[in-house]
């Protein structure tokens, strides 16, 4: 059982649900708004939710034994994790309305529909088999989205702010993309979109380096124009060559999910603001 620990905590998505809290705390330094302990807590339950939810609907929506880890061990738990997830999201919208301003509870319900929609866009295209090219887009939007709306909520928003922003969707929407990639095979098994499985494999490399040199270009300009402190922008490109890493030795990183390890642990590097 507990060489199977590590898989469980990944597949529960804890190592994500971290991260987040990791570029919560990234977006709070840049706008100078700490945060508190409890916002923490909501942010990490909400995620826990979110991507619980989305593996419920993935695990209820595939009708054979997944081909997947993950899967399978939602669709062994389903009824105990729909019921988990739903305590933990009625406890999660509680707190949130007792604890969170008036500003900040509304942009969370603001984007809770925008996750809403994800979720119909997923269902609907994995049960009607249709072309969903959103999936990966609109969920790096929604984890951008939940990573600096606390501090956002509280601060004035200016054109740095936003380019960092902007980033980090480049880098979570990188990092969709490259799982996806790694993911071909079993999604297709799954009779399951994706992006790379849309696009198809050599469409899906050409985005990937474009991504990666997107997010070079956007450095050196921020850096010559130095709008923003170094340590701010020297984390969205650290993220971005361990990717790209991750990426270019594909062989390796292949074996036993290697890459969703490597790739999940890129969102923990803003805890090196605290050596700052």
């Amino acid at each position: 059982m507990h060489k199977k620990l590590p898989e469980i905590y990944r597949v529960l998505s804890i190592d994500v649900c971290t991260g987040v809290c990791c570029m919560a705390f990234y977006f709070s330094q840049l706008s100078g708004h700490k945060l508190l302990s409890m916002d923490y807590l909501l942010i990490f339950i909400a995620v826990f939710c979110v991507y619980s939810a989305d593996h419920i609907i993935d695990a209820w929506s595939i009708k054979k034994q997944a081909s997947t880890f993950r899967h399978r061990f939602f669709q062994q738990n389903l009824f105990v994790m729909i019921v988990l997830t739903m305590i933990l999201i009625l406890a999660d919208i509680i707190i949130a309305y007792c604890t969170l301003s008036n500003l900040i509870f509304k942009n969370g319900i603001f984007l809770s529909g925008i996750i809403l929609i994800y979720y119909i866009l997923n269902y609907f295209s994995f049960r009607l088999n249709l072309r969903n090219f959103f999936k990966e887009f609109l969920a790096a939007i929604i984890y951008t989205g939940g990573v600096m709306l606390p501090s956002f909520s509280r601060s004035l928003v200016t054109e740095s702010l936003l380019v960092i922003s902007f980033q980090i969707f480049l880098t979570a929407f990188l990092n969709l993309v490259i799982f996806s990639y790694f993911d071909h095979d079993s999604d297709k098994a799954d009779k399951y979109n994706s992006i790379v499985i849309l696009l198809g494999k050599g469409k899906a490399l050409a985005l990937i380096y474009i991504l990666i040199i997107l997010q070079i270009i956007i450095f050196i300009v921020t850096l010559i124009q130095n709008n923003i402190g170094v340590y701010f922008l020297v984390i969205p490109l650290l993220m971005t060559l361990i990717l790209f890493n991750l990426f270019y030795f594909r062989k390796y990183f292949s074996i036993n999910y290697r890459y969703r390890y490597a790739g999940d642990s890129i969102f923990f590097i803003p805890l090196l603001l605290l050596l700052k």
